[in-house]
């Protein structure tokens, strides 16, 4: 039993609320993808696209993080599989200086060179500036996506340390538990063995 959910399989999904959550994460992932679309187009919309995607990025790392906090074994292979397209995602935002906002001034390199020291040469001060601070904005949203990530493995980390403590000091209590009814059983054991003796001595 399992469906297929882009280009790979969730098995046995079967609570309503995670299969709400991959749906909201599925619509982030798809905000994300448009992304894509917006290579070779004008550079407003190259920008625009790019801190749209980087928004769905952080929306669907959200939405991950809670997934993970309130999943159980079964739900492992889903967030696995979510986990995975997260890292496509922030791959693909981590390479978007190259591929999305350069690649037309690449191509104009690369298909009319013997225009572009003419291109190069009257390109004003205010375009360069302009491109200068892209860049700075790009860089700047690679640290934010990279401080994101760090926070999601820090929090997972911290869950899985509580999760830990609080089943060792279940195993302790259990253990605790244990020795408490062979204490009371020697006990009633003792009790029994001294009830006999008394009656033989009356005897």
């Amino acid at each position: 039993m399992s469906a297929p959910i882009g280009w790979y399989s969730v098995v046995y999904i079967t609570r309503p609320e995670m299969q709400q959550h991959r749906e909201d994460f599925m619509n982030e992932k798809k905000a994300f993808d448009h992304i894509e679309e917006s290579t070779n187009t004008d550079g407003v919309y190259r920008n625009s696209a790019f801190t749209s995607a980087t928004e769905a990025f952080l929306e669907a790392s959200d939405i991950l993080r809670f997934m993970k906090r309130i999943s159980t074994g079964r739900d492992k292979q889903l967030t696995d599989n979510l986990d995975s397209l997260l890292t496509d995602m922030r791959s693909t935002l981590r390479t978007a200086e190259r591929e999305v906002l350069f690649e037309g001034c690449t191509k104009v390199v690369l298909q009319y060179p013997s225009c572009f020291s003419q291109y190069q040469s009257s390109t004003s001060v205010s375009q360069r500036l302009s491109l200068e601070q892209q860049t700075k904005n790009a860089k700047a949203s690679n640290l934010i996506l990279d401080e994101t990530l760090k926070t999601a493995l820090e929090t997972e980390a911290l869950g899985r340390a509580t999760a830990l403590d609080i089943q060792q000091q279940t195993e302790q209590l259990r253990r605790m538990k244990s020795q408490t009814i062979d204490i009371r059983l020697l006990l009633d054991a003792s009790k029994g063995t001294l009830q006999r003796m008394n009656r033989w001595f009356h005897w």
